[in-house]
């Protein structure tokens, strides 16, 4: 059985669509994008959606969802060449794997972002964050990421500052300053299963307490593998690699008390603890 739906945009004006533009505004309900290019963004308000845009739809500018409630798929190939912003509380966003984004920042409460895989991408450029979680209780999962490396820029692939926010199995392509960077406001944050394979600055930097890094991989790093820093008290690192680094395979600073590193293989042989409070045991250096 079709789906109908309650409004179409469509680009080339056919197939008795409702709209041509994609910022000439919807109403509540669902909402189908046809194939095609769309020039303007798109800004939508409104709560309780659901937008589904064709395989291979291109957005030459940014699109921010600020409504609540709003449930998004990008098909294959979709190419967002802009910001994508959900500002709005509990929305989701997933797409078929092969997406193209400019950047995509989570600023609001209970976000949900599926890349579908790593042949979608956020690359940030040297103008932006890749991934910028800073709402609460936000989740990113199956997606690449990346800035411009060697650009002597701030920009990081991933960044969290939100309450409780979780990254599962994000690959960092490269980044011109840390690959993941967990703030000293992201309390209770989560990295598991992540892959990161180049940065010009720390791997993974831990600022945020209580902080969760399990089972990811770190190679290529300027910095430090994997850095507690000194708001990042009673973190965790297990059964995670780190290899190929210029610093510390994993460090903590002074003032990063009470953690625990277990179980870590760090190829490059070094793991600093210069709190004195913290559990290393079981990790293998050699």
């Amino acid at each position: 059985m079709a789906t109908i739906y309650d409004w179409v945009i469509d680009a080339s004006g056919a197939n008795d669509a409702d709209g041509t533009t994609l910022a000439s505004g919807v109403g509540k309900g669902s909402v189908y994008v046809k194939n095609g290019t769309y020039a303007a963004g798109l800004t939508e308000t409104n709560d309780d959606q659901s937008w589904e845009f064709e395989p291979g739809v291109v957005v030459q500018a940014a699109v921010t969802f600020s409504g609540d409630n709003i449930q998004v798929l990008f098909g294959s190939g979709c190419d967002v060449q802009g910001l994508l912003t959900m500002s709005g509380a509990s929305i989701c966003v997933e797409c078929e794997n092969g997406c193209d984004f400019d950047g995509v920042l989570m600023s609001g409460n209970n976000g949900y972002f599926n890349g579908g895989g790593w042949d979608s991408i956020s690359d940030g450029g040297i103008a932006s964050l890749a991934i910028s979680i800073t709402g609460n209780d936000a989740i990113v999962t199956n997606v690449a990421c990346q800035t411009t490396a060697g650009g002597a820029g701030a920009f990081t692939a991933l960044s969290i500052s939100g309450l409780r926010g979780n990254a599962i199995n994000i690959k960092v392509i490269d980044s011109d300053n840390h690959a993941i960077a967990i703030t000293s406001t992201a309390t209770y944050a989560l990295l598991q299963g992540c892959i990161i394979l180049g940065a010009d600055v720390d791997g993974v930097l831990i600022e945020g307490p209580r902080t969760r890094v399990i089972a990811c991989h770190v190679t290529a790093c300027g910095g430090d593998g994997i850095s507690v820093g000194t708001t990042g008290d009673n973190s965790l690192v297990v059964s995670s690699i780190t290899s190929s680094i210029t610093g510390t395979d994993i460090l903590i600073d002074a003032l990063g008390e009470d953690c625990c590193v277990v179980a870590n293989r760090c190829v490059t042989g070094t793991i600093t603890d210069n709190s004195g409070t913290s559990t290393v045991a079981s990790n293998d250096v050699t």
